[in-house]
């Protein structure tokens, strides 16, 4: 028997929400019980780490217009301080023993705690609790490796990447963070959560002649149309084509503006006509009635109304 074996009734492999609740159940009832953890950058399990809150403390970053850096150091301060409270909670509980370091088996009743060199040891009935993370081959597989591999990125790769290098690729991510690293520029928030987003099939002048006729077929004032590509010239540089369109129903947006008169930042209500490298027409809309109600808390009654503009904008642009 190897002289640094540690004996434990118990041990508890990995260190996550399922493994800290029972170690701390088992030492309650008496046993010498010792929960084992890869790495100090785990305590805690996954959720905390590299997936369920880190991914969403991005996503949210994103859409309140956060640069990458500063989301990406508000993520992991809030990880830091979830790792460490997980710790205390495990060493201030009496009994027990929070180990770190791989631990596999070295035969029957004993696991090798391989980078201390020793043996941990359990008694003739031995209960082993293992919460599976991520994968061994995603373990291994290092930062700069995926991300110059320009291929494939692990949750945990991902998550920790220093700035935002995609333009435009695949990613197929099972989690919240596929909807942040989808972005085509160098910052998350590129395009909120509450824009709409629809491609036209028609050139672009016939776009922004179909979407006023519809907005006024259907009793929107158009308020103004802005050529935004002739302003760049006139300013001496160049811009893509791209036009704004102003428009709306006084008597739909006053009640919301009396209600709520910041909402009258949001008001009346816009869509850009935009084209993009490949030629191809877009119309970017900022939907109002998802907008106002989250970001103002206006009253869903009050924006009913404004629910139908999407569908209408998908009218005009369709054959």
């Amino acid at each position: 028997m190897p002289p640094s074996a540690q004996h434990f009734q118990a041990l508890v492999i990995g260190f996550g929400k399922a493994g800290k609740t029972l170690a701390a159940f088992m030492a309650a009832q008496g046993w010498r019980v010792a929960p084992v953890e890869q790495s100090a950058q785990m305590y805690g399990g996954t959720c905390i780490n590299i997936a369920c809150i880190p991914t969403k403390s991005l996503v949210h970053s994103a859409e309140q217009g956060v640069p990458y850096p500063t989301a990406i150091a508000e993520k992991n301060n809030l990880t830091d301080f979830l790792r460490k409270r997980n710790r205390a909670n495990v060493t201030s509980f009496p009994g027990p023993t929070l180990l770190t370091g791989h631990a596999p088996l070295a035969g029957p009743e004993r696991v090798r705690l391989a980078e201390a060199g020793e043996e941990l040891l359990c008694g003739s009935r031995p209960h082993f609790h293992q919460h599976r993370g991520p994968t061994a081959a995603a373990r291994r597989a290092g930062p700069a490796r995926q991300a110059t591999a320009n291929l494939l990125l692990s949750c945990m790769t991902a998550i920790n990447l220093p700035s935002c290098p995609m333009k435009r690729r695949l990613v197929v991510v099972a989690s919240f963070l596929a909807l942040a690293l989808t972005s085509p520029s160098p910052t998350m928030a590129q395009i909120p959560s509450t824009v709409v987003t629809l491609q036209s099939k028609h050139g672009f002048d016939a776009t922004v002649t179909r979407l006023k006729a519809a907005l006024t077929a259907h009793g929107l004032t158009v308020f103004a149309d802005i050529d935004q590509r002739a302003a760049a010239a006139q300013a001496g540089t160049v811009l893509r084509p791209t036009r704004l369109l102003i428009f709306g129903n006084p008597a739909a947006g006053t009640p919301i503006m009396q209600a709520h008169p910041h909402a009258a930042l949001e008001l009346p209500l816009r869509a850009v006509v935009w084209e993009d490298d490949q030629q191809r027409v877009q119309v970017d809309y900022q939907d109002a009635a998802r907008l106002l109600p989250v970001q103002y808390g206006v009253d869903g009654a009050l924006t009913k109304g404004l629910a139908q503009v999407p569908a209408l904008l998908r009218a005009a642009l369709a054959d």
